[in-house]
C-alpha cells in the first residue's frame, strides 16, 4: 500500500497515513491477512492472568481519520474496534469480543527515531528470504 520516503513533508506523511488506514480497512484482499491477528493466542500459563489485547501491526504509516495534524501521529495507537468488526468475525471470536484494538505502525515508529542510519541484529534473514525466494515465483 501507499509507502511515503522519509524526506517527504509533514502534510504528504499525514496525508498517506490516513489513505493507508482507511485502504486497509476497505480492501477485501486485507481482510484475510488481518482476521488471523485477530485471533486469540494461547498464552504462556505465567501470563493467563493478564488480559488480550488486540493488535494490528502495520509497515506503512497509518492514522485514524481524527488525526488532523503530522504533529499528532503516534505509532501506537488505541482505535475503536467497530471499523473492525468484520475481522474481528473472521477470527472466530465472537462479535463485539473486543471494544477496543491497539494499532502500531513500524514506519512512524522509525521515523521517530530521527537517527539516520539503523542497524538491526537479523541474523537469519538471508535464510528467511531464501525459504520466500523458493515459495513464490520471483526473486527477491
Amino acid at each position: 500500500m501507499g509507502g511515503v520516503s522519509v524526506g517527504s513533508g509533514d502534510e504528504s506523511l499525514l496525508r498517506a497515513a490516513k489513505i493507508n488506514l482507511a485502504r486497509y480497512l476497505g480492501h477485501k484482499d486485507t481482510a484475510k491477512y488481518i482476521w488471523k491477528v485477530l485471533k486469540p493466542m494461547s498464552r504462556p500459563m505465567e501470563h493467563a492472568h493478564l488480559p488480550l489485547r488486540p493488535l494490528l501491526a502495520f509497515w506503512s504509516p497509518v492514522a485514524l481519520p481524527k488525526v488532523k495534524s503530522a504533529s499528532q501521529l503516534k505509532p501506537f495507537f488505541k482505535s475503536s474496534a467497530e471499523p473492525y468488526q468484520d475481522f474481528i468475525k473472521m477470527a472466530g471470536v465472537g462479535e463485539h469480543a473486543f471494544s477496543h484494538v491497539w494499532i502500531f505502525s513500524a514506519s512512524l515508529y522509525l521515523r521517530q527515531l530521527k537517527q539516520a542510519r539503523i542497524n538491526l541484529n537479523m541474523p537469519r534473514a538471508v535464510q528467511r528470504l531464501k525459504k520466500v525466494e523458493e515459495l513464490v515465483d520471483w526473486p527477491i
